[in-house]
């Protein structure tokens, strides 16, 4: 449930580093849980082949005492004279504890097969696991690259630039401006330095949000391109170097 919350928590945000922690928490919630749901069969199955052999055991025991209690009767009522009854009873008493046997035989039979259904399971989560994470690992390159960035900005509204076709088998539109606004960010993230190169590598044209230092009086703006306390002074250098260069303006 964790590493499922902290997989929905990243879910809107549009950094790569989000999308993997999304989905690795979601890759992360389907192991346990599957790890989970083997360890509660492990238990219910060990439960149940417990269950099994206390119930044969205590027939085992019946038949073997009802022999012995077989042989001293008549030991007692007919002496040495008189053994007839001692080989039916004895054989019956034998007979008793055969069937007991062949119980507890199919009780540990029961328990090898459940044992075996169990370490199955164990391996295919295992292996369920492995498999999970190397696709994960796999995903990560592309999911990090910039081209997974750009091929989703095309198809939201990049094709307009170029008279594309917004997706396959579908027709071309003519060429039309865009113009970017409201984006903005208080660190140089990567979802920046991708914005960055993908706007200057199509010429968007743009209005960055904000200018203002302030969201209103005494509440900071930390994606501000000025400072709130006076309006004037540079919030992030790095910040105005870069909306510089998609304006074609130098450093000095």
């Amino acid at each position: 449930l964790g590493f499922l919350t902290l997989a929905l928590h990243h879910q809107p945000h549009c950094e790569a580093a989000a999308s993997i922690i999304f989905l690795g928490g979601l890759v992360i919630a389907g192991v346990l849980g599957g790890v989970g749901f083997v360890l509660c069969l492990r238990a219910a199955l060990l439960a149940a082949a417990a269950v099994s052999l206390l119930q044969v055991a205590p027939e085992s025991t019946a038949g073997d005492a009802r022999a012995t209690t077989t042989e001293r009767t008549v030991g007692a009522s007919c002496g040495e004279e008189a053994p007839i009854e001692l080989p039916t009873e004895s054989v019956s008493g034998s007979a008793v504890s055969v069937v007991g046997d062949a119980k507890i035989g199919r009780g540990r039979s029961l328990w090898r097969r459940l044992h075996l259904v169990v370490l199955s399971s164990e391996a295919l989560a295992c292996a369920l696991a492995v498999v999970c994470a190397l696709v994960l690992f796999g995903a990560r390159g592309h999911l990090e690259s910039y081209q997974a960035f750009a091929e989703e900005l095309d198809i939201r509204w990049g094709f307009l630039l170029r008279g594309e076709s917004p997706l396959p088998g579908t027709p071309k539109v003519s060429p039309a401006p865009v113009w970017l606004g409201e984006f903005g960010t208080d660190r140089r993230s990567y979802w920046w330095r991708c914005l960055m190169r993908y706007m200057e590598e199509n010429s968007v044209d743009f209005a960055y949000w904000s200018w203002n230092g302030e969201k209103w009086p005494g509440i900071d703006e930390r994606f501000g391109l000025v400072e709130g306390y006076d309006s004037l002074s540079v919030r992030h250098a790095w910040k105005l170097r870069d909306l510089h260069l998609l304006m074609g303006v130098s450093e000095s």
